[in-house]
């Protein structure tokens, strides 16, 4: 996407590199580097925009950790973009090669109708990831969750359904993955989308709210269009809980009904839980392997609650001494960074390997394949990847640093 917003006028060579996939860094002289970083991995970002400064370059830092804490970017960078950078990036640019004095901050004008742009493809050579391709039909989120920071990113707003179908058919591949934070948060926008959809054939997933489950309408539109699988935020079972971090909009008591409606239509659901939660007890940890299979959930995620610097959560746990360290590289969502409220920081972790532990034993992966939804054997494989690849995940947890 940064890549395409370059602009043209400027007949700019553009460097792309991957440090997920590539293993040496790009050498040589350039005019511009710039770095997105999340919070996990800024210690990283800032080491090598040292790396190029230090070379002539003029280094621009992005992304979520640099908005939140721009104090902090600015030390290792000449300018830092905050939010998506769709207007900011190529106002930064332009300013440069005309020789203007550029700004330490630059930001994204809030009423440019910032997502109309098709991401360059071209530029990523051979990545070592999954055959699918991801496509973005909206941003932001219109929910406030006060551990989630995309509602502070940007403003909720989509892309024009003819725009994101143009992408959609320029694609060479039939399987899709939406990253929209929310994609059927406008529900007259994504049955609008869905029907147009339809006649393109793809096999596609997305990520939703528990109230999806609850939307007939919404739920066949999906299928028909080819949805193959949504991933829903649960986040807790614990009904307080949901309610100390304003996430307020479904009961964990309906949400077995949900999975059975989204079931019904062969769409299989993955499913997110955060742990450590102020209301969460160690009764309600010790419980949720055994109730999230009661659920029939097919593919669950479990998280350690992370409160991302800058936002809310985090003012809140810092101004009452329960940040427990700012090394950012521990940020991971599989680590204790603050001090939880009904247990210690090293139970939390104890109870969240363990959640990890139960949930992927192999009599309950083989419960969630055999009762996978739909008939097929390819869904069913599917279901078989997923789970497998995510046991491994949890047993590669460790311990505590």
């Amino acid at each position: 996407m940064l890549a395409a917003l370059v602009p043209r006028e400027l007949n700019a060579e553009i460097c792309v590199f991957d440090e997920i996939s590539g293993k040496k860094v790009p050498s040589g002289t350039f005019d511009v580097v710039g770095i997105t970083a999340l919070t996990l991995g800024s210690a990283r970002a800032y080491e090598l925009a040292d790396h190029y400064r230090k070379q002539g370059a003029f280094v621009v830092l992005g992304g979520y950790h640099p908005t939140f804490m721009p104090d902090e970017a600015l030390n290792h960078a000449d300018a830092i973009v905050v939010g998506y950078g769709t207007s900011a990036w190529p106002e930064l640019l332009r300013d440069l090669a005309a020789g203007r004095p550029t700004k330490r901050i630059y930001r994204d004008d809030t009423e440019t109708r910032d997502i109309d742009i098709i991401p360059d493809r071209t530029i990523i050579k051979s990545p070592p990831y999954c055959p699918v391709d991801t496509v973005v039909a909206s941003r932001g989120c219109p929910n406030h969750c006060s551990f989630c920071s995309i509602s502070q990113m940007t403003r909720y707003r989509q892309r024009p359904v003819n725009e994101v179908i143009a992408e959609l058919r320029g694609l060479k591949r039939r399987r899709v993955i939406f990253y929209d934070p929310n994609f059927f948060a406008d529900r007259t926008y994504a049955l609008e989308l869905m029907k147009s959809i339809e006649p393109l054939r793809l096999r596609w997933g997305a990520t939703a709210t528990v109230d999806f489950g609850f939307d007939e309408e919404l739920i066949i539109a999906a299928r028909k269009a080819g949805c193959m699988g949504v991933l829903l935020g649960f986040e807790s079972l614990n009904s307080s809980a949901l309610d100390g971090v304003n996430k307020k909009f479904r009961n964990p008591e309906s949400y077995r009904q949900a999975i059975e409606n989204i079931h019904r239509s062969h769409i299989s659901v993955t499913g997110t839980f955060v742990l450590g939660l102020d209301e969460d007890t160690e009764e309600d940890l010790i419980s949720l392997p055994g109730r999230v299979l009661e659920l029939g959930i097919d593919l669950p995620l479990f998280f350690i609650l992370t409160p991302a610097p800058g936002g809310s959560l985090f003012d809140q746990l810092k101004s009452q001494n329960r940040i427990l360290t700012e090394d950012w590289s521990r940020y991971t969502q599989s680590e204790v960074v603050f001090r939880p409220h009904n247990m210690t920081a090293e139970r939390l972790f104890e109870l969240y390997s363990r959640t990890w532990s139960e949930a992927y034993t192999f009599r309950n992966v083989l419960h969630r394949i055999i009762n996978a939804p739909g008939t097929s054997l390819y869904h069913k494989v599917i279901v078989f990847c997923m789970n497998t690849g995510f046991k491994f995940m949890g047993w590669d947890k460790g311990q505590p640093r």
